[in-house]
This record gives structure tokens, C-alpha cells and sequence, in this order.
């Protein structure tokens, strides 16, 4: 079961906030392993650091980042415990971070998706 989100217009790119669809999320269990939530999909997502160290994330497209993120390594920083704020994930954006990390997907949770 999800939590519905809202769209937003206006100005700009229509953003949606306040939904989370629990089937998409992924856990990135090791520290350098890069993964992909869609091939052909930007989407608005949030990373979550599950560690109890602070956390470093990069995003690429098209393939993983080699090795694992550091700081001064061009990257997101996580503290510990704690996440990001919402952001676009480009179609075909793999994260790899330094800790276990969960990314969430926000978006409507559908009986198709």
C-alpha cells in the first residue's frame, strides 16, 4: 500500500510531492554497488542512509560510477540516519553510494505499477 502524492503545475516542470510508493523502492546493500530504478523513467526519489555513518552518493547515467563515492569525489552527501530531499532521477540514473542506503521513489502507488 502507498500514500498518494500531489502534482503541482505552474511555472516550470510539474513536481509532485508527498507520495511513496513502498513497491519501487530498492536497497542498496554494498557500499559501491551502483543500481538503476528505470531505464526509461526520470523519477522523483529521496536516498535514505539506514547506516549509523555519515553517507556519499553519486548519480550516473548510462552505467554505475566505479568505485565508491568519497568526499570531494563530486557527490551527495547523507549524515548519518538520515536522507535526502526529493529529487529528479534521470531515465537510466544508477546510485552508487558508500553505506546501505534505500532509495524511495516518490509517486501513486497503482494496482499496475
Amino acid at each position: 500500500m502507498g500514500i498518494p502524492a500531489k502534482q503541482f503545475g505552474g511555472k516550470g516542470t510539474t513536481i509532485q510531492v508527498g507520495g511513496l510508493k513502498t513497491s519501487g523502492a530498492i536497497q542498496i546493500a554494498s557500499a559501491g554497488t551502483g543500481e538503476r530504478l528505470s531505464e526509461t523513467d526520470e523519477l522523483i526519489v529521496e536516498v535514505h542512509n539506514t547506516s549509523s555513518t555519515d553517507c556519499y552518493f553519486k548519480i550516473q547515467v548510462g552505467s554505475a560510477a566505479s568505485g565508491t563515492p568519497s568526499a570531494g569525489d563530486s557527490v551527495g552527501f547523507i549524515a548519518a540516519k538520515n536522507s535526502t530531499r526529493p529529487f529528479i532521477l534521470p531515465a537510466n540514473g544508477y546510485i552508487t553510494a558508500s553505506q546501505i542506503v534505500v532509495v524511495v521513489p516518490l509517486d501513486i502507488e497503482t494496482a499496475t505499477s
